[in-house]
């Protein structure tokens, strides 16, 4: 049975890397077709034309701005805290580039293994779809929503530790001035992690507080949906800044 590839990567002639890509790992090959740009293209903008019209997308935008506010002082230590630890990280590269490039190439390679780079010869569209469907599918959902619903902790102390990664691998040390370009799509991929997370806190908050599970689960996922419009509104960025400015 065939469980996966070896994948080799050259410069010229010279073997740059050599990894192994697991069956089933890759993206499906269909969001690398024409045919999913445009749909991804078609959601977008539907999307957004029902944020600006009565509908259940305006309700829920609504509805997760008055959450925001009503939590203003648990939404704004929770940004504070994972911004943080992404500035900290960012400037502990600076003591430590070696092992702060070795972590970028580490996370570069594993994006690779999926398929992701792949995607850049597609087009912009294309692109688009597949940054939305990785960072929704494996960020958003798996590694926030899954462990939010635990009372909100488990959320909280993953995030911790990926704000702080991520800041050592993307930090300016590394980056440089290719940093400012990328600097929007960090600020809104990262607020969709951090609104799952502060989601998450709120969960613990009204059911600690006898508010119930129930309602904080609607908390939680209305913080789900709003995140989700911002990782919209990263992917179309960081595909345009990837196929024109890079």
């Amino acid at each position: 049975d065939r469980v996966g590839e070896v994948v080799v990567v050259l410069e010229g002639r010279e073997v740059k890397r050599v990894y192994f890509r697991p069956e089933g790992l890759s993206l499906p090959g269909y969001l690398l077709t024409p045919a999913a740009g445009w749909g991804f293209l078609l959601l977008s903008v539907f999307w957004i034309f029902l944020l600006f019209q009565p509908s259940p997308f305006r309700a829920w935008l609504l509805e997760a701005l008055v959450l925001l506010r009503g939590y203003r002082g648990l939404y704004l230590f929770t940004n504070l805290f994972l911004y943080g630890l992404f500035g900290l990280g960012a400037l502990l590269a600076y003591g430590m580039p070696e092992m702060a490039k070795a972590v970028q190439a580490l996370f570069g390679g594993a994006l690779e293994a999926i398929g992701l780079e792949e995607a850049m010869g597609r087009g912009i569209l294309v692109l688009a779809g597949v940054i939305f469907h990785w960072n929704f599918s494996q960020g958003l959902f798996l590694t926030g929503l899954i462990p939010a619903l635990l009372l909100g902790i488990p959320a909280f102390l993953l995030n911790a530790l990926r704000y702080l990664v991520f800041g050592f691998a993307l930090s300016p040390a590394l980056l440089g001035s290719l940093f400012l370009v990328h600097l929007p799509t960090l600020v809104l991929e990262l607020q969709a992690y951090i609104l799952v997370t502060f989601g998450g806190l709120v969960l613990l908050a009204k059911t600690a507080g006898g508010e119930g599970y129930r309602k904080g689960l609607r908390a939680l996922l209305l913080t789900f949906y709003l995140g989700a419009l911002f990782l919209l509104l990263a992917a179309w960025y960081e595909a345009w800044e990837v196929s024109v400015l890079l």
